[in-house]
């Protein structure tokens, strides 16, 4: 949790002014000592509930057979496999948390607001969605109905799961097969939502609200699970504002018919359901909320199938436009396979609607993982906020609390380059924006983790993010977050408090009509019932409860999950990626695309499209054949065993490595004997999610001294898990929870030696070995033992794979491919620019490459060697060395796979390893040795931007900049400017002027897209102050592409011009050094750069922008060296300039005073020089670099090597050419002697065709000017 909280530190004022005295910034910074004027006084507090991911999935439309054979097997056992999701139980858990909000408001502990953040349902079903608003409108109106509670208020968001979610399901009670389902268009949720934040509706358009049914008949709005529709309105004392026009024209329109049909104007863009709340209750005055529908959604030819009214199937008839329109099936289930029209199939449609049965429509959106808050509606937040400072709200400034799915920051370290769908997509921007606003605040889910992430921008303004776990993963929690308005002498000041409460039980909640007070468990009726179908009928609305008796009613919920999902998270995730399931996905995806209606096989001029069939089945033979007949009777070998399938080989591989085990055989449990010794990675990977959903983080420890010293703080404060009333099989599995003392330490200790294996490069080099022999090295290995393997397809036909007809056009095809080859080089040189001759492959003019009855894939590939070779270089530069398959195979792993390769690669998983598993500033830090995890984490924490912030001798969350007293400290610790957060240049580089190297020099570097830059100079030696020239926003020409600020001024006759341009970066997110997996994006699909403005243009992901500088300067004398200096500069919101140095920043603190230089060439008149030779220093991660500098700088000690007038390097600066990253860690590493010496730079193979040199060097040509 990176949020320092007032339990964590002793506040030592003096040691944090001495600290902020020595940084290294030129900043002034106030005295906070407390001062006698000072007073704090209470102004108003405002209690908000945090609930999100409630993902909900209605049991009535679930497969419930969990006794049943079968069940493993079924489409919906293995939609539940790949997540971490209690589906079955979901209404249970739902009923749970609103009967306990309600509880805590009897008891006076409830919020007055309460805000559920998406992901409501389990993938955007319609009915889902339906008892979820109903759930929470049954809660609006019974908490308004205690005393102190009137004006209660819950606010519905959407999540990536709700909206256009083309993945929404239904299942067969009979055999759990999955059926498509209609989910929700925008209108839709905001109608199922109203009186939830969106204009109130009603079954009977009472007190003035839309009549639901004039959309859609009264049952499509409830289900059994409320018994009925549950109406409730928005509260009086909000006023809500909405961004989209549309449904603001709603909400201002009196007659309730008119609204609907101005409703049915409000599209599908994104944010469009987005609003703003601002509470009127005059003890709440200055609080308003920003609740922002921020997943993301893509357009598609198709898309989701969402329910039709006959009212929007009228104004679609009587249109021009065209639409996809589908009915249901004899079953009852939406049938996409039949695409109907609205003008050809108007009879069959109106006939649906005539007997009461759904239409649907396509809607052209899908749904992404991801979210963003757009530029527009960024603005719209903006001129929102701008309307509630001021005199409108006391103080001069509201308190202003945002909402959204997707995180607003990056929760652990490697997150937003791991998951960069979970984090808003370009969130520093929108950070920095909501900062400018004025908003200090957001309520997150996304991520089914527990968590608090602050974020201090250049100003020293703090965001604080609260991240809220899935009530239906471990830990099932819902946050309580106190703000407390305070006046400091006339300014606000806020103090925020944040407590996590953990569902203990689901113990006799019902699954059906959950919130009827005359459904109560009747205990006596199930101990009568002797059989399961009369303990069900014993219960009827208790299904799950009664199903799982024997584990709910004597287990937490913690422990009935950890048993369920948690602990054998693994073998889920493999039964869900390694099955026959999967296989059977994949074969269905090939069969779409062979003989599907989308289905086009043309290739160049020949159309194939009549041998969809047969190629399907010829498909479908090799699978299976590769899955189950590879080997002699079907038998796969791996280490003295056998295995039925090649699923089954390759689970045996993995499991294989996953056994490995880490950490200390001598610590053991002393209750539980299976709770004992090292542990292996499989209890590995089941921790570390568990640990992060309730943030319970272990710590990384370094040494043995600071593991015995954690090992002996969790003895003193965690105990062993309960397992009392559990059965022997389930006490083998309850313990692997975080909270469990011994466990913990099992982990803790295991951290500890998988940080080390995995920092050496062993982990790769022994996860590599473990594949590659098995499925490479070895004779017998999977991959050897397919490519020489025949293949018969008359053995297809004897299988009843193919017909005779199909292998005779098999054949056909065959004998058309095998005429073509001898032409593959013309086509390939054509098309690739490559150079293979042309009488390549004369001899296949005679001989047949493929036979119906005799394919060997080995054979074919080897003799299309020259072909493969040259596509391979001239796609991806890649050289293939040998004459087949398996010698230039052998040839890549033997240079790849090398020590340094397996330390960067290495180097690579064990920060994502240690950022997953621990939390900077670990929640238990905060633990008492008198408390329970569970009242611990229940406890309200203070957040604050660092320790002991704090007025009048409280300890406090805010304070308006312009309190006298108090200032951000803008450089202190907490918010140092650095390279990495671009308000300190980088990634510099120096060189001669190559027009005039005698006189002239470039300089180029990069700051972050907020921040400019200057340039200063002054003779070598001279105590004078810089000659000083200076980029800004204010003076950017917004009409180019780039924005360029530009700027040139002449100083004694020497001239700097100095430009600064906002250019897209290639900022690879998930990163294996060679290569990046994602990244930003830097141009369009059309491979079209995006330029200033582009933001939101690319589909889930970031376009995230960077200042990238050119400095020339013109006029110097020959061979004469000078000191320069390169600043970041942050124009605040105040109109002060704050400055960063480069030189300051990496100057020896306790040093002389630094300067960076810059020397003119030798005239001509010299002819003799000297230089440094540098190549091939590229890395994967930030060690390598500095290793490899270490052994530069100890060569450099040489007095023989101190004399060098410039630097040639040879290339390979980066391990991927475009890798921004890598180049800072090169660029940055080395500034002792790229930013001091003139440097020339070639491109290595590394960086070829990247043109990546162009970004960092000034001299380079870019792509767009190269001929």
């Amino acid at each position: 949790m990176n949020i320092i909280s007032s339990k964590r530190f002793i506040v030592i004022i003096a040691l944090v002014l001495a600290v902020v005295m020595a940084a290294t910034m030129t900043l002034t910074v106030t005295n906070v000592s407390y001062a006698e004027n000072e007073t704090i006084l209470d102004e108003s507090s405002l209690v908000i509930g945090h609930v999100s991911d409630i993902h909900y999935f209605p049991l009535a439309q679930c497969y419930r057979g969990v006794d049943d054979p079968g069940y493993e097997n079924s489409d919906f056992f293995y939609s539940l496999t790949g997540d971490t999701k209690l589906v079955l139980e979901s209404g249970m858990v739902l009923g749970k948390l609103v009967k306990s909000i309600i509880a805590d408001a009897k008891a006076g502990k409830a919020p007055h607001y309460f805000v559920a953040s998406g992901d409501l349902s389990k993938n955007g079903e319609r009915l889902a969605l339906i008892d979820v608003a109903n759930s929470l409108r049954y809660l609006q109106n019974e908490v308004r109905k205690v005393a102190g509670y009137d004006d209660f208020q819950v606010f519905a968001l959407t999540g990536n799961h709700d909206l256009y979610n083309s993945d929404g399901a239904v299942y067969s009670h009979e055999d759990g097969s999955s059926h498509l389902t209609d989910c929700v268009n925008a209108l839709q949720f905001a109608l199922i939502f109203a009186g939830l934040g969106y204009p109130d509706a009603n079954l009977t358009g009472a007190d003035g609200a839309i009549n639901l049914t004039d959309y859609m008949p009264a049952e499509y709005w409830y289900s059994s699970f409320t018994s009925g529709y549950q109406a409730s309105s928005n509260s009086t004392q909000i006023a809500l504002h909405y961004y989209s026009p549309v449904l603001q024209d709603v909400a201002s329109t009196a007659d309730a018919g008119e609204r609907l049909n101005k409703y049915l104007a409000l599209g599908d863009d994104n944010n469009v359901l987005s609003f703003a709340a601002e509470v009127l209750t005059p003890a709440n005055k200055g609080y308003s909320f920003l609740a922002i529908d921020a997943s993301d959604r893509t357009i598609e030819d198709v898309g989701t199938a969402v329910a039709l009214s006959e009212k929007e199937y009228l104004n679609l008839a009587s249109s021009d436009t065209t639409h996809i329109l589908y009915v249901t099936n004899a079953q009852g289930y939406l049938d996409t396979t039949r695409k109907l029209n609205k003008k050809s199939n108007a009879s069959e449609i109106e006939a649906a609607y005539a007997s009461g049965k759904m239409v649907y429509r396509a809607t052209g959106y899908d749904h992404l993982t991801g979210g963003r808050i757009t530029e527009g509606c960024l603005d719209w937040m903006q001129a929102f906020c701008a309307t509630q400072t001021g005199d409108k709200t006391t103080l001069g400034e509201e308190t202003i609390i945002s909402v959204f799915h997707q995180n607003a920051l990056p929760h652990w370290e490697q997150e937003d380059e791991i998951l960069k769908d979970f984090t808003l997509y370009n969130w520093e921007n929108t950070s920095k924006r909501l900062l400018g606003m004025g908003v200090r605040y957001a309520l997150t889910g996304h991520m089914h983790a527990s968590d608090a992430m602050a974020y201090t921008d250049a100003e020293g303004r703090t965001l604080y993010d609260f991240e809220t776990g899935s009530i239906i993963s471990y830990a099932s929690p819902r946050r309580y977050i106190e703000i407390a308005r305070k006046n400091l002498g006339g300014k606000l000041g806020e103090k925020t408090s944040s407590s996590v409460i953990v569902m203990e039980n689901i113990k006799e909640e019902p699954s059906d009509d959950v919130f009827n007070p005359a459904v109560v468990w009747d205990q006596a009726a199930f101990d009568a019932a002797t059989t399961l179908s009369a303990k069900l009928a014993s219960n009827p609305a208790f299904e799950m409860y009664v199903r799982r008796y024997d584990m709910l009613s004597v287990q937490t919920l913690n422990d009935y999950i950890t048993i369920d999902i948690y602990s054998r998270l693994l073998d889920r995730v493999l039964n869900h990626f390694v099955s026959d399931k999967m296989i059977d996905n994949l074969k269905g995806s090939i069969e779409g695309l062979l003989v599907g209606e989308n289905s086009k096989l043309i290739i160049g001029s020949i159309d194939l499209s009549d041998l969809g069939e047969t190629l399907w089945h010829t498909a479908d033979y090799i699978i299976d054949t590769v899955l189950y007949d590879l080997y002699p009777d079907g038998k796969y070998p791996y280490k003295g065993e056998t295995y039925d399938s090649a699923i089954e080989y390759i689970k045996a591989i993995i499991y294989d490595f996953v056994d490995k085990k880490f950490g200390d055989d001598s610590i053991a449990s002393t209750v539980n004997p299976a709770n004992s010794g090292k542990l292996s990675l499989k209890d590995i990977v089941t921790f570390i999610p568990t640990a992060h959903a309730e943030g319970t983080e272990v710590k990384l420890c370094l040494t043995d001294a600071e593991l015995q010293a954690e090992l002996a703080y969790i003895d003193a404060h965690f105990a062993e898990t309960d397992c009392t009333g559990m059965t022997a099989a389930d006490k083998l599995q309850a313990f692997k929870q975080p909270t469990d003392r011994t466990f913990r330490k099992r982990m803790t200790a295991a951290l500890k030696d998988i940080h080390e294996y995995a920092a050496s490069g062993a982990l790769v080099e022994d996860l590599l070995n473990t594949l590659l022999d098995p499925l490479y090295r070895n004779d017998d290995s999977l991959l050897k033992t397919l490519l020489n393997y025949k293949f018969d397809f008359n053995d297809a036909v004897e299988k009843g794979y193919l017909t005779e007809e199909q292998f005779d056009q098999l054949s056909g095809l065959f004998d058309m491919v095998n005429g073509l080859v001898p032409a593959l080089p013309q086509l390939v040189n054509g098309l690739m620019g490559t150079d293979i001759p042309e009488d390549a492959f004369d001899i296949y003019e005679e001989i047949e490459l493929l036979k119906e009855n005799n394919v060997i894939l080995g054979v074919v590939v080897d003799e299309l060697m020259p072909i493969l070779k040259a596509v391979a270089a001239s796609l991806i530069g890649f050289n293939l060395t040998g004459d087949t398959l398996t010698e230039a195979v052998d040839t890549a792993l033997h240079g790849y796979l090398t020590e340094s390769f397996y330390v960067g690669l290495g180097g690579i998983l064990d920060e994502i390893l240690v950022a997953f598993a621990t939390d900077v500033y670990a929640d238990l830090d905060e633990k008492e040795a008198d408390e329970t995890v569970y009242e611990w984490l229940a406890e309200p924490y203070l957040v604050q931007p660092y320790a002991g912030f704090s007025y009048a001798g409280q300890q406090i969350t805010y304070a308006n900049p312009k309190t006298s007293s108090l200032v951000s400290w803008v450089g202190a610790p907490f918010n140092e400017a650095t390279q990495q957060n671009g308000r300190v240049p980088s990634h510099l580089t120096a060189a001669f002027d190559v027009d005039n190297p005698t006189t002239g020099y470039v300089v180029k570097f990069y700051t972050a897209e907020d921040v400019y830059a200057s340039f200063g100079f002054r003779e070598a030696g001279c105590e004078c102050i810089y000659n000083t020239v200076s980029t800004s926003r204010a003076t950017a020409d917004m009409s180019l592409p780039y924005i360029d600020s530009t700027a040139t001024q002449t100083f004694d006759g020497v001239t700097v011009t100095i430009t600064t341009q906002t250019k897209p970066q290639y900022i690879p997110l998930i990163d294996l050094g060679l290569a990046a997996l994602t990244h930003a994006q830097i141009e369009d699909d059309d491979d079209v750069p995006y330029v200033w403005g582009d933001r939101d243009a690319a589909s889930a992901n970031s376009v995230i922008y960077w200042n990238v500088t050119t400095v020339k300067v013109s006029g110097l004398d020959p061979s004469k060296e000078y000191e320069y200096d390169v600043e970041g500069i942050y124009h605040t919101s105040t109109g002060e300039d704050l400055r960063f140095s480069l030189a300051t920043y990496v100057a020896d603190p306790n040093g002389p005073v630094y300067s960076l230089k810059m020397k003119t060439a030798k005239p001509d008149t010299e002819t003799s020089f000297e230089f440094l030779t540098i190549a091939d220093i590229q890395g994967m991660i930030q060690g390598m670099y500095t290793d490899s500098y270490k052994a530069v700088e100890a060569l450099l000690a040489d007095e023989r090597t101190k004399n060098f007038d410039f630097i040639l390097n040879a290339g390979d600066m980066a391990d991927s050419g475009k890798n921004f990253n890598q180049w800072g860690y090169a660029l940055d590493t080395y500034e002792p002697l790229f930013a001091n010496y003139s440097q020339f730079f070639t491109a290595g193979n590394h960086e070829g065709k990247t043109y990546a040199m162009t970004n960092f060097f000034a001299y380079a040509t870019p792509k767009d000017e190269d001929d």
